[in-house]
């Protein structure tokens, strides 16, 4: 912080002086001293350059002096110990054993929610998406969420991927309270660490499977695995076509493979079967099981269809934004036995 002070000062005292040169250089009839003070274009020029880096070093000091340490954006920012009651310790009373952390849950449960509430308000009008969710999913499983129209599945979906805040409640996510990030943190978890798997399929026309893989990668400065990718999803053979000549399967293997060549922890997928028929959704269904097992990964899957239930280590059942069960299937089936 001294050093900062210091570099701040220094460029304070000679932008201030710069300034003052430029001030005289307006006048052609000021004398100091006896001497008329002249100055050619280029070194007015030059001096006013003086005062365009005193006003960036000027926002650099306000910038460092003004902001806590640790710049948002540059990796995310957990949050710290909390106490267990509202007594602080350094005030006197006895000292409390800080909260156990979310990272050390992480040996047990990757995702992790509790009293996760979402309310959307529009006027006197309040709309409880979800309410009160409790939810724990381990790594390495595939969580299938099923419920009517309106019972929060997609709620559910955006607050676990940070599109949306819980208005209360812990969102424990690898390790991180995904509720208690600030925007630009949000960012870089989206960007790192959720993978995202939509009903439609939202790849880029104009870009081959390749590419349109390779530029998932590229935007989280991994190397370009993309070729790996769409082998590991079953189109090796297809790098170098463009969408419109890949089927609905393919195209949605395509986004799967997008999504899983950022390596995250966590993949999303909201209604993934809902534009294939039976025999095709199945194919999807294995990769999405093959990426949760592989790799250790939370799956987790929004739909209408009951009949993928069949294949998922968990199934969740909400309704009217709370969580109605939660059924643990011991023997998941496979995905080649389910038709719909």
């Amino acid at each position: 912080m001294r050093a900062t002070i210091l570099t701040g000062l220094l460029a304070l005292g000679a932008g201030l002086a710069a300034f003052l040169l430029v001030a005289l250089a307006r006048f052609a009839g000021i004398r100091l001293g006896g001497f008329e003070i002249f100055y050619s274009p280029a070194v007015t020029d030059l001096l006013h350059a003086s005062v365009l880096v005193l006003s960036g070093a000027l926002l650099l000091l306000l910038d460092r002096t003004v902001r806590p340490e640790g710049r948002a954006g540059d990796g995310i920012q957990e949050r710290g110990p909390e106490w267990t009651d509202a007594e602080d310790p350094d005030a006197g009373g006895p000292a409390r054993e800080p909260a156990p952390s979310l990272a050390s849950l992480r040996a047990r449960d990757l995702v992790r929610l509790r009293g996760v509430s979402k309310v959307y308000r529009a006027g006197a009008t309040e709309v409880r998406a979800l309410d009160e969710v409790d939810l724990d999913l381990p790594a390495g499983t595939v969580t299938v969420v099923l419920g009517p129209s309106g019972s929060g599945k997609t709620t559910l979906l955006n607050v676990l991927g940070g599109i949306d805040r819980a208005t209360r409640g812990e969102v424990g996510v690898d390790g991180t309270d995904v509720a208690l990030l600030v925007e630009a943190d949000l960012v870089a978890y989206r960007r790192d660490r959720v993978g995202f798997v939509f009903q439609f399929f939202n790849l880029i026309p104009s870009l081959t499977a390749r590419e349109n893989v390779g530029l998932a990668a590229e935007l989280v400065g991994r190397t370009d695995r993309s070729a790996d990718a769409l082998r590991a999803v079953g189109l090796g053979h297809r790098l170098d076509h463009f969408p419109s000549e890949l089927s609905g399967g393919e195209q949605q293997r395509v986004a799967i493979a997008r999504a899983l060549v950022k390596d995250p922890p966590l993949l999303l997928c909201d209604e993934p079967t809902g534009e294939l028929d039976s025999a095709t959704g199945v194919r999807v269904l294995e990769v999405l099981r093959d990426a949760a097992r592989g790799d250790g990964r939370a799956v987790v899957v929004v739909t209408h269809n009951a009949a993928i239930a069949g294949m998922a280590d968990l199934v969740v059942h909400l309704r009217g934004g709370r969580v109605d069960r939660v059924v643990k299937n011991e023997s998941p089936v496979e995905p080649q036995s389910l038709t719909w």
